[in-house]
């Protein structure tokens, strides 16, 4: 989507089921008079112990960003409408972008659908009809609009543009409308990442690490007993994977670093919208 706005390539794109984007990339356009910052960041997977991370980074990046009075004009994400099914991973990642937003801040998010084909297709139409009246209702009575994004320059700029045409009254309103839920609970309530509610929504690691542990218990007496190869095996595997767990969770509290270089090179008070003219 970015590379497509920019017409070349200015972020890294995945070919492969892993993604590739690791930290949150920032690219800066002058765009309406203003200093448009794009921040292209990981998606959430089914992979636990990732998830914990991407968290904290993404989280880390927002509170820099309002503590540099940054404004966060608005929300993009996006969802493969030629994906069949919506899996429990889609409707995880869901969920960690309603926590992470809020419901006050949905009237600034947009759900961007991709890979449509060049001509029109019933399928796919009664296929987004379906994820409107289903999963993304409740966030479209909030605010969230929806909308398709074709593989052409022009799309990708009519999304940004009407995420941007709100931006004056954002400005005017202050931080009452411009914050993320994330950001108010970090800034204004002093929360830890884990408190918050995006944070909450990662609890289910700590229960996977809390029957890890109870399996590998099982799984010592079981190699005591007979000296199993296998049961050696998985033995090694889960507290490897144990590990990775409790380093992540030990890991919550991110310490500054990318972003606030990031934003000393334009200065106090520069952020993700900040008007030219100031």
């Amino acid at each position: 989507f970015i590379n497509i706005a920019f017409g070349e390539d200015v972020a890294q794109v995945g070919h492969t089921t892993t993604s590739c984007t690791k930290q949150p990339l920032p690219i800066t356009i002058n765009r309406k008079g203003y200093r448009l910052v794009l921040l292209d960041t990981p998606g959430f997977d089914d992979t636990h112990a990732e998830d914990v991370e991407i968290l904290k980074r993404i989280a880390k990046w927002l509170e820099v960003s309002r503590r540099n009075e940054a404004i966060v004009g608005g929300v993009l994400y996006f969802h493969d409408i030629s994906a069949k099914r919506f899996t429990g991973t889609a409707r995880q990642s869901l969920l960690m972008f309603s926590s992470l937003c809020g419901y006050e801040a949905m009237p600034k998010t947009v759900l961007v659908t991709t890979n449509w084909p060049l001509g029109c297709s019933d399928v796919l139409e009664q296929r987004e009809a379906e994820m409107k009246g289903e999963h993304w209702r409740t966030l479209m009575e909030k605010g969230l609009e929806v909308r398709r994004f074709h593989r052409t320059r022009d799309s990708a700029w009519d999304i940004i543009d009407h995420v941007l045409q709100d931006i004056p009254n954002i400005l005017r309103r202050g931080k009452d409308i411009s914050d993320l839920k994330i950001q108010t609970e970090l800034i204004e309530d002093k929360m830890a990442i884990p408190e918050t509610k995006a944070g909450q929504e990662l609890r289910y690691t700590l229960k996977q690490l809390l029957k890890m542990q109870q399996e590998a218990v099982m799984l010592e007496e079981s190699v005591a007993r007979t000296g199993d190869h296998e049961a050696k095996t998985n033995l090694a595997n889960i507290h490897a994977t144990i590990g990775i767990l409790q380093d992540q969770v030990k890991d919550l509290k991110v310490r500054i670093s990318f972003q606030e270089r990031f934003f000393r090179m334009f200065g106090i008070r520069v952020g993700l919208l900040h008007p030219l003219r100031d």
